[in-house]
């Protein structure tokens, strides 16, 4: 209300002021049928502009990480180095009150296999493992003085390919669906230096595990089991630097963390016969690295 009030009131002044010029117009020149309009309202016309376009921003950044995957309550681990690329796409408005974001990850390496077999036989294996992930993100800028808030929501997947080479191994594919809620903080110290940092919580919810036994014996069938229990964190620092060209760049130390609970029991069978269940254990991902972004 208190804004229609505002917007009537111009508007009355506007009309009034109107009427005003007119009645000067009426008694000092002559009034034309066809009226063009006053030299002041040919300019103002002319000076009109659309809105501005939205901003739109990539940003291209290679990493190197530490991943290390362990299930605590039988004592197995996995851990390597693993490199990999993000890519994000953002828009937003002239206005900076809002962006929306979208981001892809794939990272891959080598990881070593630290546990023991079925009957438990202490086992070390090792092989070729990679992730894929894709976010969307929007968030609301908040500004004061030289720093930007930005609290961010939005929707995650996460896919993890395991794939061991001996003989006792077989593949897992991994999936994760979660929906991030975070802050990242930006405070500018020089028109061109920036510092800030990120924090996020992500809620989890529900996973699927899909172990192909049949690569160890093809009479087993290939069980798939549900998670619906976890959460994650992540977090990270970063350095700044904006160009006067088109092109800017910052470094960023950063950490995510994966907190899974047990998964349902599935049925395992051995040429068509039920000989059991299985399930996925609690389990707890690390992913401790350093990102260099490309924004342009």
């Amino acid at each position: 209300m208190i804004k229609i009030s505002k917007v009537a009131k111009t508007l009355f002044v506007a009309v009034l002021g109107a009427f005003v010029v007119a009645g000067k117009v009426n008694a000092e020149e002559p009034v034309w049928r066809h009226r063009v309009g006053t030299r002041e309202e040919q300019d103002l016309r002319s000076s009109w502009r659309p809105e501005p376009p939205k901003e739109r921003k990539w940003e291209v950044a290679p990493e190197v990480f530490w991943f290390f995957y362990e299930e605590p309550g039988i004592s197995v681990e996995w851990d390597g180095i693993m490199y990999g690329l993000n890519v994000s796409y953002a828009e937003e408005p002239r206005s900076r009150q809002w962006v929306s974001r979208l981001e892809g990850r794939f990272a891959g390496g080598g990881v070593d296999y630290d546990g023991s077999l079925s009957d438990g036989t202490p086992h070390t294996d090792e092989g070729i493992d990679w992730f894929f992930e894709t976010r969307w993100l929007v968030g609301r800028n908040w500004e004061s003085q030289k720093t930007l808030f930005r609290p961010l929501l939005g929707l995650g997947y996460r896919f993890w390919f395991d794939d061991l080479e001996s003989r006792f191994a077989y593949q897992r594919r991994v999936q994760y669906l979660y929906s991030p809620v975070g802050l990242e903080v930006t405070h500018s110290f020089s028109d061109r230096w920036h510092i800030g940092f990120t924090a996020e919580y992500d809620f989890f919810w529900s996973g699927w595990v899909r172990s192909q036994l049949s690569d160890v014996n093809p009479n087993f069938n290939d069980p798939e089991n549900r998670q619906d229990q976890g959460f994650g964190v992540r977090g990270s620092l970063f350095l700044r630097r904006l160009s006067n060209g088109k092109v800017s760049f910052s470094i960023e130390p950063f950490i995510r963390y994966w907190d899974i609970e047990n998964s349902d029991t599935a049925a395992v069978t051995f040429a068509g016969t039920l000989i059991g269940g299985g399930y996925e254990p609690a389990n707890n991902t690390v992913e401790s690295g350093l990102r260099i972004s490309y924004f342009f």
